[in-house]
């Protein structure tokens, strides 16, 4: 088995003998399986234990067997004790999630500060596999054959050539000390469900199960790194940027697949659009352009010719105005002054009836149903229709900005005054807005 380790990590080039590498373990079979192969082997190990505070006298019986094994191999322990439980309260994150940042964290901080080249986790062939199943399960891609990764920046899978039968044999032959964590033999969470129920009977009905996880992983490797080729070449023949950093994608590519919502998936799948999203593209291609999709990061927009990409701005949260000064928000700057104008054709100021106002004043980003009585009219048009008239594009729109004043809309910033708030012969004091940056998109 030492062997077999040996020639597995010099085959994947994860470490070699002069390298220091941290191991993560648990006082579990599988990481003290590793910790005693990587040391037979002859590598230089330092261990990570984090003891959760998650199963009482459990959890320290765990810490205490680490450390006197650590102690017997001469091998230097660093331990961690973490308040799992209020960690995932305060982050909001399931208690799984919340070990799981804990463990890495403290990782990262132990590689950084001793200089480890890397991190070795006791992932082996069934994690892989559970692994799999859990993403096809999910509706991931073909790259979910990849499993896990042997890799990842510097944590490394070492024992990523065998499965929990061999291991468990190797650790009775060698009289390994390990302990069992009493939560593995529930059902509370997904993983513990799958392996305990759905596969004894996939391992049941295709007995070479771990050596066909491995000849799928070695031929996905292999179709990842093609396909990354592919991606590169999607960029060049059918993508361009333009002057303002936006990705265009020109509608041509989808006479030119078999399959272009995928191809298109695919390339947006890191901009975090999802699979329903792209369907709804392929439906609306060819109709009325405007359509826009969006995710937390990114906004598609469906345009004649092609479909444009762009990174949407920080959110622009309302702003209170409370007395004449200069106001600063995301990049936008107004300048608030009192006294006696002359009323100004440049769309980017504003003057008003001061007395007509009412503070604070609310600098914000326009929404759908707003409207205002535009200056010259009597009557409501909504803001919405007035950036269709003004023929102001889709990007352009969402960053539309507008000042409101006692619950209603005095100026759409850049664009249009409201009649109401005008400047008349019975006006004693004016107040003038100027915008200070941005160009104004009428």
């Amino acid at each position: 088995m030492e062997g077999r380790l040996h020639r597995f990590i010099s085959q994947h080039h994860l470490c070699t003998q002069s390298d220091t590498v941290l191991v993560a373990v648990s006082g579990g079979l599988d990481s003290m399986a590793l910790l005693h192969l990587m040391v037979r082997a002859g590598y230089q190990v330092a261990v990570a234990h984090v003891n959760f505070g998650l199963r009482g006298p459990s959890s320290l019986a765990d810490e205490k067997l680490v450390q006197e094994t650590c102690d017997a191999l001469g091998v230097h322990c660093h331990k961690c004790h973490a308040d799992t439980r209020n960690y995932a309260k305060s982050h909001q994150v399931s208690i799984q999630m919340a070990a799981r940042e804990i463990r890495y964290d403290f990782f990262d901080q132990l590689a950084e500060a001793h200089g480890y080249t890397s991190i070795a986790t006791a992932h082996h062939l069934d994690d892989a596999a559970e692994h799999i199943l859990m993403a096809f399960s999910r509706g991931r891609g073909s790259e979910s054959l990849l499993g896990t990764p042997i890799r990842n920046g510097r944590i490394i899978r070492p024992l990523l050539f065998t499965c929990r039968q061999e291991l468990e044999r190797w650790v009775h032959e060698n009289h390994i000390p390990y302990r069992e964590d009493e939560t593995n033999e529930t059902d509370d969470y997904e993983r513990n469900a799958i392996r305990h129920h759905i596969m004894p009977v996939w391992r049941n009905l295709y007995p070479a199960l771990t050596e066909g996880i491995d000849r799928a992983r070695f031929k996905g490797g292999g179709e990842w790194e093609l396909m990354q080729e592919g991606l590169h070449a999607f960029r060049e023949q059918f993508t361009k940027t333009d002057d303002n950093g936006n990705v265009l994608i020109t509608k041509r590519m989808f006479s030119h697949y078999n399959h272009p919502a995928s191809v298109l998936w695919k390339f947006l799948q890191p901009y975090g659009f999802n699979t329903s999203q792209i369907q709804d593209v392929e439906q609306a291609i060819d109709g009325t352009p405007g359509r826009q999709f969006r995710t937390s990061t990114h906004q598609l927009v469906i345009d004649r010719d092609s479909l444009v990409l762009r990174l949407l701005p920080e959110e622009f949260l309302p702003v209170l105005i409370e007395a004449p000064g200069l106001i600063h928000h995301h990049g936008e700057m107004l300048q608030v002054e009192t006294g006696d104008f002359a009323i100004e054709t440049n769309a980017d100021v504003g003057v008003f009836d001061a007395m007509a106002l009412r503070f604070p004043l609310t600098w914000r980003v326009w929404k759908p149903g707003d409207k205002f009585v535009p200056l010259g009219m009597s009557h409501h048009k909504k803001i919405s229709d007035l950036l269709v008239d003004l023929k102001i594009n889709r990007g352009e729109k969402d960053n539309v900005t507008v000042l409101e004043s006692g619950g209603q809309i005095a100026w759409v910033v850049g664009i249009r005054v409201d009649d109401r708030f005008k400047v008349t012969s019975n006006t004693r004091t004016m107040l003038r807005l100027r915008r200070l940056s941005g160009a104004s998109p009428s």
